[in-house]
């Protein structure tokens, strides 16, 4: 793909920060996805139409970059950070099985969401569930994006829908979110919120408040390549 056209790619957006893409904002202050380091072919299927799920995307993506989920040994410092990161409850912190990534992943599907950062963060090496509260830190960036044909057009904020250039038709999209506390400890941060059918399975694995929210955050080893 050229890096400098990312559009050439029949993936494009494919919305996942796996291979070094991140979201940006222009001057303007409208959110724009960039995808610069992704070493997918050229040779990828290019009559994709615009109207393609971005859901159907980013599978085809996963399935074509193959990730081996590398194992992860030792992560006291990431709980230890996640423990000590105000807002996140230190009794609801849960590190998913790959049975149970398997079984997450397979109720958010259910949910027909679009949940790119649910799916991100299930795709990484370590996937943790935990529950939070509503002393977290405001979010990196928007938690929820507006998307007509593979275009973001607009983004959720607390006033509401934001639409960057007039336009309204859209579908929603949920990014994966990175988590700046466990920057020094990872890569390829990917965090989102549940929908509904896997908040309420998650519920039932941790122990928290009805009050709270449940989070799954996605992480990758810093220091080994990962095998293609």
């Amino acid at each position: 793909m050229n890096p400098q056209n990312p559009q050439t790619c029949p993936l494009y957006p494919c919305f996942d920060t796996l291979t070094g893409a991140t979201f940006k904002r222009t001057q303007a202050g409208h959110i724009t996805f960039a995808c610069n380091a992704c070493p997918l072919s050229c040779s990828l299927n290019p009559d994709l139409s615009p109207q393609t799920p971005i859901e159907t995307l980013y599978f085809q993506k996963m399935r074509i970059l193959n990730p081996k989920p590398l194992p992860w040994n030792d992560c006291s410092e990431i709980i230890k950070t996640l423990k000590n990161t105000k807002g996140i409850c230190r009794q609801s912190i849960l590190i998913l099985s790959d049975a149970q990534k398997k079984q997450a992943l397979k109720i958010e599907k259910q949910d027909n969401n679009q949940n790119i950062g649910i799916y991100s963060s299930l795709a990484r090496d370590l996937t943790i569930a935990c529950a939070h509260d509503s002393h977290l830190r405001p979010p990196p960036m928007s938690i929820v994006l507006l998307v007509k044909n593979r275009k973001i057009i607009g983004e959720m904020t607390q006033k509401g829908k934001e639409f960057y250039n007039g336009e309204c038709e859209h579908e929603c999209i949920l990014p994966p979110i990175g988590f700046p506390e466990l920057d020094p400890f990872a890569k390829d941060i990917a965090s989102s919120s549940p929908g509904i059918m896997l908040d309420t399975w998650l519920r039932k694995k941790i122990s928290m408040s009805p009050t709270d929210a449940t989070l799954l955050i996605g992480l990758n080893r810093k220091q080994e390549s990962r095998q293609q």
